[in-house]
């Protein structure tokens, strides 16, 4: 590697992808998309984990090996060919290894955007000495994206990581365990997976010097403002056109909801989008989620951030 890979991490549904999106604008990195998901044939690993959310802590030679190649932006195309299905995933394999040639002929960072990975970070960070960005976002809108997505949690994915349950997850091991038996309805289920990601950043991932852990609403309520500064303290040179992208993505004149079952797309009124959670969920649904998280959102929420602003 010629310089240090960045990986934005944080919870599924925790603004990734848009935070992403905003830091590419730089023009100095080649973004790769979750290459720890175990369903997406074009992950750059050789060797993608085969579970949810697994937890690297230790030295593993190979895996090491893999993803160090990966943020010297040389995928495994063999492997992710081997794994593509249709001409139109083959075609997905050549514009990956286009970008990537790309990105090494004009000296771009590569840009690890993997939620996936959370658990992980520490041990990337150890082994590829990277610019970590953990994601914190709202209890309730976490909650919400999932619901309007219908999204479930299988919860053997964290009980059977022996060492993730005795490490990371251990303060809730017993009731990751229940949950495996009696998860609950979408939004029990994001109460709990919620309390997890944001004790992890708190407890664990804050005391790491250098390490950057922000609330994704804080930037999306001042995208102009402080996506830049982000990506300076990234180690990123930022350039008035790339200011102007990011204004120009986040514009009010933009959306800001997408379509049920749509993932969504970058280009939207980040402002206004914070707030979607709003007509998502029910009152009582977001009692139970406030309820439910007290424990823990204080870390992050104040009073007021439950409180939309007047339309």
């Amino acid at each position: 590697m010629t310089a240090r890979p960045i990986l934005v991490t944080g919870s599924h549904r925790s603004g990734t992808t848009w935070v992403g999106e905003m830091l590419s604008r730089s023009g100095e990195v080649v973004s790769i998309h979750e290459p720890f998901n175990p369903e997406l044939p074009a992950s750059w690993l050789a060797s993608p984990p085969r579970r949810w959310f697994h937890f690297v802590d230790d030295g593993d030679p190979t895996f090491a090996d893999d993803l160090r190649r990966v943020c010297s932006l040389r995928p495994a195309v063999g492997p992710m060919l081997g794994r593509a299905r249709s001409p139109r995933a083959v075609a997905r394999v050549g514009a990956e290894l286009a970008r990537a040639v790309e990105g090494r002929l004009r000296g771009r960072r590569a840009l690890l955007k993997d939620p996936i990975a959370f658990f992980s970070a520490e041990w990337i960070d150890a082994e590829l000495d990277a610019n970590v960005l953990v994601l914190v976002r709202h209890p309730a809108a976490f909650a919400g994206s999932l619901q309007r997505l219908g999204w479930s949690f299988d919860f053997t994915n964290l009980t059977s990581q022996p060492a993730l349950m005795d490490g990371p997850a251990a303060p809730f091991a017993d009731e990751l365990h229940r949950a495996v038996d009696d998860p609950g309805d979408i939004v029990d289920q994001a109460v709990l997976l919620w309390r997890l990601f944001a004790t992890v950043a708190n407890d664990d991932y804050q005391r790491h010097q250098g390490w950057e852990v922000r609330r994704y609403e804080d930037l999306a309520a001042d995208p102009v403002g402080q996506v830049p500064e982000l990506g300076r303290d990234l180690g990123l040179r930022w350039s008035d056109a790339a200011t102007d992208a990011v204004r120009e993505l986040t514009s009010a004149s933009l959306g800001a909801d997408v379509a049920d079952g749509d993932k969504g797309g970058v280009a939207r009124d980040s402002r206004a989008a914070m707030w979607t959670w709003v007509h998502r969920l029910s009152d009582e649904d977001v009692r139970r989620i406030r309820t439910g998280t007290e424990d823990v959102a204080g870390h992050f929420y104040a009073d007021e951030d439950w409180d939309p602003p007047p339309e």
